[in-house]
């Protein structure tokens, strides 16, 4: 069985999430099936016991506990992204968390769960950066204002993590690599689906 590590601000990926794990993943384990293998998903909205613990010290656990499960999953990672940054647990905490993990010196240690999560899981071992799964969400149109505070950030973070990644990973693909679009459209005879980010080679 193979893990795989999701990631993402919580609060605005709630229905990506859910359609993975109900519709994607049992699609997937249809066909690994008859190769005699399955996947599962490790998804942290399910919990992390803090019962029982001061703030400080739930805080660390809640930060080695992301760290710990993408080890575990390492190489394989879904990252969605979106114009949420995301819990920021402060210097001192991002600090304790990066020095006890022994992981690469970070530029900046004000930083989200989220980035720290990319950083950890994407950036920090590119051996095996083709098992890492990147979505990018744009909404078209405007968002209805009763659910703004669910998709966008309203501090200056808000397209932090989209402006910084869509970048990294641009870069990461190397020479000869073009972009072409977001959110291109394509229509089979029974559904629509737009693919985020279109690169041509």
């Amino acid at each position: 069985m193979k893990t795989i590590f999701v990631s993402s601000t919580f609060r605005d990926m709630q229905n990506e999430r859910d359609i993975l794990n109900s519709k994607v993943v049992p699609f997937i384990n249809q066909v690994a099936s008859s190769y005699g293998d399955e996947i599962s998903l490790c998804d942290l909205r399910w919990g992390i016991n803090t019962n029982e613990l001061d703030e400080n010290t739930s805080n660390k656990k809640i930060l080695d506990s992301c760290l710990h499960e993408i080890d575990l999953c390492r190489p394989y990672m879904i990252v969605f992204i979106g114009k949420r940054y995301g819990w920021i647990p402060g210097e001192d905490l991002m600090k304790y968390t990066v020095d006890n993990h022994s992981i690469m010196d970070l530029d900046d240690y004000d930083i989200s769960v989220t980035e720290l999560e990319i950083l950890y899981g994407a950036f920090y071992d590119k051996s095996k950066f083709e098992r890492i799964l990147f979505y990018f969400r744009e909404i078209d149109g405007d968002i209805p204002n009763n659910y703004k505070d669910y998709y966008e950030e309203k501090s200056e973070y808000g397209n932090k993590l989209i402006k910084e990644y869509s970048e990294k990973l641009t870069m990461e693909l190397g020479k000869g690599y073009a972009f072409v679009a977001r959110q291109q459209h394509i229509k089979t005879e029974k559904e629509d689906y737009f693919i985020d980010l279109v690169f041509y080679n």
